[in-house]
């Protein structure tokens, strides 16, 4: 049909509405959209590519919109698109197409204008989505909205933005991040442009082609034609409730890699803003070509016992060689001695209603030292869903002599921010794939673990999550961290609220959090050989925390704290005298309350211990606050 061939440019667009009232869609003017638009709802715009028509993407993307009651506009250029010109021209036709993509964005811009300006139609309500050429479309859609002065579009998706004749193009001639106040970019094949273009670039597969296309040879234009089409499949999978994507980050070009540093990639991604970046995003072979959040989402399907001799004492996975192998157990008044877990095996043992707590352990230790199990147990008998991060290969738990210990200590402090992600990435998880709500989560770490949980907790308000409510640390770690600044340790910017327990002088000494409890001035504890052999003893004074915090939370144990007056204590062992003053005047009662989310006591605070179990007098204090 020569009078509408792309080669004589844009002769005829229309525009088909799609609700939840017309499922089926409906050629519409403007006016007569008014009548069937919510001023309340989001309304997205939807742009096909090369050689198709509106109702290319019928069967995908517009039925999963419409599911969430958003309203759905699908432009239809097809004859400027060339897709009524025979097959034998097409590929020459091309760069009509091209040229003609300007043309019909400015066309889009001045619809959605008119919607806006007719239907009262909110501008923050509109979205725009486009595939190959219909990225450009949108962008250019958007880049006129904005020089109109109707502002950035909140949101544009791009879906394999097409790469033939925009290569080399600049910003203003091409999809762009400034287009839009979010610009996502999902790339499926080499013929889509192979540069990151948005605030989130998504790489499936490696951005190439796609293992459902055949394979990984893209020389061949079925294998490019289907890797460049599937990605509206995704895209439209994406807002599936039961499927996600995952993500793992890549530094500048594309480059799969397996990581415990990993993103779920779902709706939710859509106006998160603080989720940028290039991601390489895995993918299956068959549909719905995500992971069901009833699938595994990690690589192994083992699941040792907790009590198994050879439970994480790989010897051939040192600390030295990074983070290799991190697991987590499960605690409940079900599980109370503990079971290894992935993530959506956990979804079937938890009530996410419930209270969770994340215990991480320090140096040369695992998740069965330091009476941990026993201590899980306690919390889950509490009505607490637990989980204890073992990182023990990282944390140089080999068995080797104490003096390859101490040379590997500088590793294992290398370690604790890859570990700490790792322990964002299960929390992500567990909130997105078991409903687990974020104000339900508590932090406790010890030592290096303390260190790996400020990390965590630094990596959820950075992912958007906001802050936990609630991070508990016994002693953290002083060598290597003392003269960090709050991004590189623990801090009392990373939750809500941040309780320190301080017990030897391996431990920063240094108010960190917003309460700060000095357990004998914080050098040296009574049992463990009182001052002098208390600071020579440095393993027993730095352990024995976890003693004092589980007798708090379990025997009813009540410490008297005496405020400090050098608050904060910022000068490293201004007083190694042991013990506290008996002043009454300033003091509070340490028990389980001080870690209550309201409590509202802050500051420094010398607290008395004796050097027998459990460490505490049961004896009320007159001291009150």
């Amino acid at each position: 049909n020569s009078s509408t061939s792309c080669i004589l440019g844009v002769k005829y667009v229309s525009i088909v509405l799609y609700t939840s009232d017309i499922p089926n869609g409906k050629f519409v003017q403007v006016n007569e959209s008014c009548n069937f638009l919510n001023s309340s709802s989001s309304v997205f715009f939807i742009t096909h590519g090369f050689i198709s028509n509106y109702s290319t993407y019928n069967l995908s993307v517009t039925p999963q919109l419409l599911k969430k009651q958003y309203a759905v506009f699908s432009l239809d250029w097809s004859d400027a698109a060339c897709y009524n010109d025979p097959a034998v021209l097409n590929l020459l036709e091309y760069p009509f197409a091209v040229r003609n993509t300007r043309e019909v964005g400015n066309y889009l811009a001045s619809y959605i204008k008119s919607i806006c300006d007719t239907c009262s139609v909110p501008f923050k309500n509109i979205a725009l989505i486009g595939h190959s050429l219909g990225a450009h479309i949108s962008s250019f859609a958007a880049k006129n909205l904005q020089t109109s002065g109707y502002g950035k579009v909140p949101l544009l998706i791009g879906c394999d933005p097409a790469g033939p004749l925009f290569m080399l193009n600049g910003p203003e001639n091409r999809f762009s991040d400034t287009d839009a106040e979010r610009v996502i970019a999902l790339h499926t094949s080499g013929l889509g442009l192979q540069k990151s273009l948005g605030h989130l670039d998504l790489w499936f597969n490696n951005g190439l082609s796609q293992p459902a296309c055949g394979g990984q040879i893209i020389g061949t234009l079925k294998v490019l034609n289907c890797s460049h089409h599937i990605c509206i499949m995704y895209l439209a999978n994406m807002w599936l409730d039961d499927c996600v994507f995952i993500g793992v980050p890549i530094p500048i070009m594309p480059g799969c890699s397996d990581s415990t540093n990993y993103i779920i990639i779902d709706n939710k991604i859509f106006y998160n803003t603080t989720i940028v970046g290039d991601y390489c995003v895995s993918v299956a072979s068959k549909y719905p070509f995500c992971i069901k959040k009833d699938e595994i989402i990690t690589d192994s399907n083992v699941e040792p016992s907790v009590n198994d001799d050879n439970f994480m004492f790989n010897l051939a996975i040192s600390c030295i060689f990074g983070v290799k192998s991190v697991s987590t157990v499960l605690y409940t008044s079900n599980i109370p001695n503990g079971k290894i877990v992935q993530v959506n095996e956990s979804c079937n043992l938890i009530d996410p209603s419930k209270p969770v707590f994340f215990m991480t352990h320090g140096f040369l230790a695992n998740s069965l030292n330091y009476n941990f199990p026993n201590f899980a147990s306690l919390l889950s008998k509490k009505d607490y869903t637990v989980f204890s991060l073992d990182w023990s290969n990282a944390a140089c738990y080999n068995r080797v002599t104490a003096t390859m210990n101490l040379l590997e200590y500088p590793l294992a402090v290398r370690n604790t921010p890859e570990v700490g992600t790792y322990l964002a990435s299960y929390v992500k998880s567990l909130i997105h794939m078991c409903d687990v709500p974020l104000k339900n989560i508590t932090f406790m770490g010890h030592s290096l673990g303390a260190h790996v949980s400020g990390f965590a907790a630094k990596d959820l308000q950075k992912s958007g999550y906001g802050k936990i409510p609630l991070l508990i640390t016994t002693d953290p770690a002083y060598p290597l961290f003392m003269f960090s600044n709050c991004k590189g340790r623990l801090c009392k910017k990373d939750a809500e609220r941040v309780v320190v327990l301080h017990t030897s002088a391996a431990g920063i000494q240094k108010s960190i959090g917003h309460l700060d409890l000095w357990f004998n001035n914080g050098l040296s504890q009574p049992a463990c050989g009182g001052w002098f052999f208390g600071i020579i003893n440095l393993n027993c004074s730095h352990n024995i925390a976890i003693a004092y915090l589980c007798n708090i939370l379990f025997h009813d144990c009540k410490y008297t704290g005496v405020g400090i007056s050098i608050s904060p204590r910022t000068i490293p062992f201004l007083n190694i005298l042991p013990g506290c003053s008996s002043d009454e005047t300033d003091c509070i009662i340490v028990d389980h309350k001080i870690f209550d989310r309201n409590y509202v006591i802050e500051g420094d605070y010398c607290v008395s211990v004796i050097s027998e179990f459990p460490y505490c007098t049961k004896n009320l204090s007159v001291c009150q606050k």
